[in-house]
């Protein structure tokens, strides 16, 4: 059951993060299933997921462990992989849109890729008081 808890707990908590970014847009009136695919936006679903899954391989594993380390250090790329180049490559894609504003033929770029240090820190936030909450009610 560990091993699930390790499993289940962090996907179920990213997924749920996902929706909980609709419900901002669902009041603009914007509702849009595709939008629980979305990158971007608060909180972040990366840095929820890779939080709750440290907190589990913590809490089950131990934080003395190989495998700690491990997702911790694989954390640590994805959320400044999400904070910096992501974000970048969405203000690239805001630029190159106005540019390409008068050219109807060539698609829009996303422009919500990355995630402020803040929508990170919420989704840290969020993923470990999820992770404790939900292993010890489960």
């Amino acid at each position: 059951m560990t091993f699930i808890k390790i499993i289940l707990i962090p996907l179920a908590i990213g997924m749920l993060v996902q929706f909980l970014k609709m419900i901002p847009e669902a009041l603009r009136g914007n509702f849009r299933f595709k939008n629980v695919l979305d990158y971007g936006g608060m909180p972040s679903g990366h840095s929820a997921l890779v939080a709750s899954l440290c907190t589990m391989v913590g809490i089950v594993q131990g934080i003395d462990t190989v495998e700690f380390g491990i997702v911790i250090i694989v954390s640590v790329i994805v959320i400044r992989d999400s904070v910096g180049l992501r974000r970048i490559i969405g203000r690239q894609g805001k630029m190159i849109n106005k540019m390409n504003h008068i050219n109807e033929n060539v698609p829009a770029l996303q422009e919500r890729v990355g995630h402020s240090p803040l929508e990170s820190l919420f989704g840290i936030l969020v993923g470990v008081a999820l992770s404790y909450l939900l292993n010890s009610v489960i």
